[in-house]
C-alpha cells in the first residue's frame, strides 16, 4: 500500500531530527573530551637546572648552550625556552636554587644578629663550591650583557632587598640609629666578602666576618655618636682595641 505523501514527509522529518540530535550529542561529547598530548614532565625544571649548573662547572659559561642543556637534561629545546629566555637566566636560576636556601636570613629576634649569622653563612658558601661558581659567573658577566643583567636582577638586587628588610627592621626596633643608610651599611658589611672572594687577598673565615662585624656592634652601643656622625661627615666613630677614635 502506498503511504500518503504527507505522512511520509512527517516520518522522514522525525527521523532527520533524531539523526541531527544524535550527531549533535556525539559532536558535543567529542568536544568535551580533552585533547591528549605529551604529559608535562613535573621533574623537568629541576633536571634542567641541575644540568645547567653541571655544564657550567664542567665546560665554563661560554661553552654552555641551550641545545647542550636540552640534550643532557633529555628535554626538548622548546621546554627550556618556555621557561627561560636565554642560557644566562637558566644558569642564574640554577645557581640560586643551589645556593639560595643555605644563605637565607635566619628568623631571629634581633635584626643585627640575623645579619651577623647570614654573613657567616655567605662566607662559608664563598669558601666552597658556590664561591667558585659565583667568581666564574662574575668574571663572565663582564663580557656577556645577558649574564650581567641576570646576575644583577636575580642575585644582587634580590640579596640586597632581603638585607634591607632586615636592616629596616633593626632601625624600627632601635637596634640601629634612625639615620642609618641601609645601602651604605650593606656595602660596608658585604663589600669585603666580595673583594676577598674575587681578589683572593685573604681568607673568608668566621674570624674575618667577626672583625668586619665589630664596628656594626659598636653602632648599637653608641647610637648618639653615630647619629652625630651621620649629620657631620667630619665626625667618625671607629672601634680600636676596645676604645673609640674620634676624628
Amino acid at each position: 500500500m502506498r503511504i500518503p505523501s504527507h505522512i511520509f514527509d512527517a516520518r522522514c522529518s522525525v527521523k532527520i531530527q533524531k539523526l541531527r540530535k544524535g550527531t549533535t550529542r556525539a559532536y558535543s561529547a567529542k568536544r568535551r573530551t580533552p585533547i591528549r598530548g605529551r604529559p608535562r614532565d613535573k621533574n623537568a625544571d629541576a633536571r634542567i637546572l641541575k644540568t645547567a649548573l653541571r655544564l657550567v662547572e664542567r665546560t665554563g659559561f661560554r661553552s654552555v648552550s641551550m641545545e647542550a642543556i636540552a640534550a643532557e637534561a633529555q628535554v626538548a629545546r622548546t621546554t627550556i625556552y618556555r621557561r627561560w629566555p636565554n642560557k644566562a637566566t637558566v644558569i642564574m636560576d640554577a645557581f640560586l636554587a643551589e645556593v639560595g636556601p643555605g644563605i637565607a636570613f635566619p628568623e631571629l629576634p634581633s635584626a643585627l644578629e640575623s645579619l651577623r649569622v647570614q654573613m657567616k653563612l655567605l662566607a662559608r658558601a664563598f669558601r666552597g663550591r658556590p664561591g667558585l661558581l659565583i667568581r666564574s659567573l662574575l668574571a663572565e658577566a663582564q663580557f656577556d650583557p645577558e649574564l650581567k643583567r641576570a646576575f644583577r636582577d636575580h642575585w644582587i638586587k634580590k640579596r640586597r632587598a632581603a638585607a634591607q628588610v632586615v636592616i629596616k627592621r633593626g632601625i624600627r626596633a632601635g637596634e640601629l640609629p634612625a639615620a642609618t643608610d641601609p645601602d651604605v651599611l650593606l656595602d660596608a658589611l658585604y663589600g669585603g666578602l666580595y673583594y676577598r672572594l674575587l681578589m683572593g687577598t685573604g681568607s673568608l673565615s668566621a674570624a674575618y666576618v667577626e672583625a668586619v662585624w665589630r664596628p656594626c656592634s659598636a653602632v648599637r652601643r653608641w647610637p648618639a655618636f653615630i647619629d652625630r656622625g651621620a649629620r657631620d661627615s667630619s665626625f667618625w666613630v671607629w672601634p680600636h682595641r676596645g676604645t673609640f677614635l674620634l676624628r
